[in-house]
């Protein structure tokens, strides 16, 4: 989800705290908050249930969420959304 007036929230959720992850672009770092839920898929650990990334890139908002997904193809998909 995109818009240009404020982050685009589709649902309320509560982060016991905001760890501001610094991705890199052609135009300098960007701040991006990532969320996921607490726990795994038992069989593939690397899974995560609920992915969610908040961000402001060339004056967009952006907020990117995926279901059943490891982090690192998470974070590769934010970041081609930054290139």
């Amino acid at each position: 989800m995109a818009s240009k007036i404020t982050t685009p929230y589709d649902c309320i959720y509560a982060l016991e705290e905001q760890r501001i992850t610094k991705v890199g672009t052609a135009n300098g770092p960007v701040d991006v908050l990532f969320a996921a839920t607490v726990g795994g898929n038992e069989k593939q650990p690397e899974i995560q249930k609920l992915m969610v990334a908040d961000f402001q890139y060339n004056r967009v908002y952006y907020r990117v969420t995926a279901e059943n997904i490891s982090v690192t193809d998470f974070y590769n998909i934010v970041c081609s959304i930054l290139k």
